[in-house]
Protein backbone atom coordinates (compact mmCIF):
# COMPACT_ATOMS: atom_id res chain seq x y z
CA UNK A 1 0.00 0.00 0.00
CA UNK A 2 1.28 3.45 -0.86
CA UNK A 3 -0.07 6.82 0.20
CA UNK A 4 1.08 10.42 -0.21
CA UNK A 5 0.06 13.02 2.37
CA UNK A 6 0.17 16.82 2.36
CA UNK A 7 3.35 18.22 3.92
CA UNK A 8 3.17 19.40 7.54
CA UNK A 9 -0.06 17.52 8.21
CA UNK A 10 -1.10 14.85 10.68
CA UNK A 11 -3.04 12.73 8.17
CA UNK A 12 -3.09 8.99 8.68
CA UNK A 13 -4.88 5.83 7.64
CA UNK A 14 -6.77 3.89 10.28
CA UNK A 15 -8.31 0.42 10.07
CA UNK A 16 -10.14 -1.66 12.69
CA UNK A 17 -7.30 -4.20 12.62
CA UNK A 18 -3.74 -3.81 11.44
CA UNK A 19 -3.13 -5.30 8.02
CA UNK A 20 0.24 -6.87 8.91
CA UNK A 21 1.24 -6.08 12.49
CA UNK A 22 2.71 -9.53 13.18
CA UNK A 23 6.47 -9.87 13.09
CA UNK A 24 8.65 -10.19 11.17
CA UNK A 25 7.83 -7.05 9.21
CA UNK A 26 9.63 -4.16 7.56
CA UNK A 27 8.57 -0.50 7.60
CA UNK A 28 10.19 1.97 5.20
CA UNK A 29 9.51 5.49 3.94
CA UNK A 30 11.15 8.54 2.42
CA UNK A 31 11.42 11.59 4.68
CA UNK A 32 12.56 15.17 4.17
CA UNK A 33 12.82 16.64 7.66
CA UNK A 34 12.42 20.33 8.29
CA UNK A 35 13.18 22.09 11.55
CA UNK A 36 11.65 19.74 14.12
CA UNK A 37 10.24 21.17 17.32
CA UNK A 38 9.01 17.77 18.55
CA UNK A 39 9.28 14.10 17.64
CA UNK A 40 7.41 12.73 14.61
CA UNK A 41 6.39 9.24 13.50
CA UNK A 42 6.25 9.25 9.68
CA UNK A 43 5.25 5.56 9.54
CA UNK A 44 3.88 3.09 12.05
CA UNK A 45 1.55 0.12 12.29
CA UNK A 46 -0.62 -1.40 15.01
CA UNK A 47 -4.20 -2.42 15.68
CA UNK A 48 -6.63 0.44 16.34
CA UNK A 49 -7.17 0.86 20.08
CA UNK A 50 -4.19 -1.36 20.91
CA UNK A 51 -1.07 -0.26 22.76
CA UNK A 52 1.10 -2.70 20.77
CA UNK A 53 2.61 -1.05 17.71
CA UNK A 54 5.79 -0.63 15.65
CA UNK A 55 7.03 2.65 14.19
CA UNK A 56 9.88 4.79 12.90
CA UNK A 57 10.38 8.02 14.83
CA UNK A 58 12.41 11.15 14.04
CA UNK A 59 13.77 13.23 16.93
CA UNK A 60 15.74 16.43 17.30
CA UNK A 61 17.03 19.11 15.01
CA UNK A 62 19.59 19.30 12.23
CA UNK A 63 21.04 16.67 12.14
CA UNK A 64 18.14 14.58 13.42
CA UNK A 65 18.07 11.14 15.00
CA UNK A 66 15.94 8.26 13.75
CA UNK A 67 14.66 5.38 15.88
CA UNK A 68 12.79 2.13 15.33
CA UNK A 69 10.34 1.64 18.21
CA UNK A 70 8.29 -1.39 19.29
CA UNK A 71 5.73 -0.68 22.00
CA UNK A 72 4.02 -3.61 23.72
CA UNK A 73 1.77 -1.71 26.13
CA UNK A 74 4.19 -2.17 29.05
CA UNK A 75 7.46 -0.83 27.69
CA UNK A 76 9.30 0.03 24.50
CA UNK A 77 12.26 -1.42 22.66
CA UNK A 78 14.20 1.21 20.73
CA UNK A 79 17.06 1.00 18.21
CA UNK A 80 18.48 4.40 17.22
CA UNK A 81 20.90 6.09 14.84
CA UNK A 82 21.99 9.55 15.92
CA UNK A 83 22.64 12.59 13.73
CA UNK A 84 21.79 10.86 10.46
CA UNK A 85 19.07 13.11 8.95
CA UNK A 86 19.74 16.59 7.58
CA UNK A 87 17.06 19.29 7.29
CA UNK A 88 15.77 19.71 3.73
CA UNK A 89 17.47 16.56 2.42
CA UNK A 90 15.47 13.49 1.35
CA UNK A 91 16.45 10.25 3.09
CA UNK A 92 15.15 6.70 2.97
CA UNK A 93 14.58 5.22 6.42
CA UNK A 94 13.72 1.58 7.13
CA UNK A 95 13.35 -0.73 10.12
CA UNK A 96 13.06 -4.51 10.32
CA UNK A 97 11.09 -5.80 13.29
CA UNK A 98 12.12 -9.43 13.82
CA UNK A 99 10.10 -10.16 16.96
CA UNK A 100 7.38 -8.61 19.09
Amino acid sequence: MSRSFVAASFQYLQHDAAVAAATPLTLACWVKPGLLTSSRCPIGIGASGSTHHHGIWIYGNNPADVSAVTQDGVGAVIASATGVLTDGVWAHVAAVFASA
